[in-house]
């Protein structure tokens, strides 16, 4: 007769037994074989992806990274034989970003290139945002043609980050003799509690179809927390010159009267109805020019700003 109160004893006797030889198994091997995921010791090991690179490390692997993304290159002339170059490029990657991006802005015409500039810029996650190089000579040459690349790309580290450009925002612009003396300012908010320091900020001008018209860069050295900081652009140049005529299309509405009055003149066809239709005829439309600012609180040692 099979006693089964005591088979599940020793079922229960030796499930203890197994449970208590494990856990020393675990605490030995804890202590004196498992090695942890270590970030800097130039070896694949835990849950890296690459040696020292993504799983619990917060430098990321490239292959977990989405390049950037270039929206667009130009140059902005300040005066003869000088430019400005904005670049705005795009960082996909919600929760990471890199502060040692080294690029290289490339001017050129029909005749090849003009000039190289070379730099280094940080790039926060989840946003677009600015690459400025200021006073760019060019010579007795005007640039046709404008190009950024991004150089080393396997060496740039990109780290974990939650910094993005909430930190400042714009409250308030006005934008002044366009087509004089161009005079940009500005009221930019840091909610953030400390202080920040070295805050680069990029304006730039479109029209009304988003064409990038003429940009600007300055430095707030100490910028307290929870206050507002008043910032100012001016250009040499009034932007208005800076925009082609009909490099814009615009809607122009025209009215015509059609009563009575528009053939009291007589004739055949009827005057001055006839004479009015001819003018509208001719009419070529006017690149009306409307003015849309954007402005991007940049940089700040390893962090970048939108607003």
């Amino acid at each position: 007769m099979i006693r089964w109160w005591a088979m599940m004893r020793r079922i229960q006797y030796m499930g203890g037994s197994f449970i208590f030889l494990a856990l020393i198994g675990s605490m030995f091997y804890c202590s004196y074989c498992y090695v942890g995921t270590t970030c800097c010791d130039r070896t694949k090991n835990g849950d890296e992806r690459r040696m020292d690179r993504g799983g619990d490390c917060s430098r990321m692997c490239r292959m977990d990274i989405s390049a950037p993304k270039v929206l667009w290159v130009a140059p902005f002339k300040i005066m003869d034989g000088q430019y400005n170059v904005v670049a705005y490029i795009e960082n996909s990657n919600r929760e990471t970003g890199t502060g040692n991006m080294p690029y290289t802005i490339t001017l050129s015409d029909t005749e090849g290139v003009i000039v190289e500039r070379s730099g280094t810029t940080v790039l926060p996650p989840d946003g677009t945002y600015p690459i400025f190089e200021g006073r760019v000579m060019t010579g007795t040459r005007v640039p046709t043609a404008a190009a950024i690349t991004f150089e080393d790309e396997d060496d740039v580290v990109w780290m974990k980050a939650s910094i993005g450009r909430n930190e400042f925002f714009l409250e308030e612009r006005d934008l002044t003799g366009v087509d004089d003396s161009p005079r940009l300012t500005a009221q930019i908010r840091n909610t953030l509690l400390e202080e920040t320091r070295e805050v680069e900020i990029v304006a730039t001008v479109f029209n009304s179809s988003g064409k990038p018209l003429t940009a600007a860069r300055t430095v707030v050295e100490y910028f307290q927390g929870r206050t507002t900081e008043k910032v100012i652009f001016t250009w040499p140049q009034p932007i208005a010159k800076t925009l082609r005529s009909c490099d814009v299309s615009t809607d122009v509405v025209l009215a015509i009267d059609l009563s009575g009055s528009m053939d009291s003149d007589g004739g055949n066809p009827p005057e001055p109805l006839t004479s009015v239709l001819t003018a509208a005829k001719t009419l070529s439309p006017v690149c009306m020019r409307t003015i849309r600012l954007v402005l991007l609180p940049l940089r700040q040692g390893h962090h970048s700003y939108q607003s």
